[in-house]
């Protein structure tokens, strides 16, 4: 694992995260540099969103370490300031396309 601060976004070290007898991930091993676009990608139940939970502090690992920004998890609970994290299965019903929609049709329609 890079421990450069100035290096990785991200870095894991055999990172892993298991349920019961489930291992959801298992000796997840990356690092994604600084200023840098990447993209998490994999059939479902690979891993990623359990990563990601267990990147910005969701989840606590079962095994090995992770540095975000140069800092390791455990010891910063401040990092969230820094980073930013929009789960995949929380409503944002207000923000939805259909309700969107509705919306600007019904202001549309009003104003003719």
């Amino acid at each position: 694992m890079n421990t450069d601060n100035s290096a990785s976004a991200i870095s894991t070290c055999g990172l892993g995260k298991r349920f019961g007898s489930y291992w959801a991930l298992e000796e997840c091993t990356i690092e994604v540099p600084r200023r840098r676009v990447s993209a998490l990608v994999g059939p479902n139940g690979a891993g990623k969103t359990t990563l990601l939970r267990l990147l910005v502090g969701l989840a606590a690992p079962s095994a090995g370490d992770a540095l975000v920004l140069g800092r390791h998890l455990e010891q910063s609970e401040d990092f969230l300031t820094s980073i930013g994290y929009l789960a995949q299965d929380v409503c944002y019903s207000a923000f939805s396309p259909p309700r969107s929609m509705a919306k600007s049709a019904s202001a549309i329609s009003s104003s003719l």
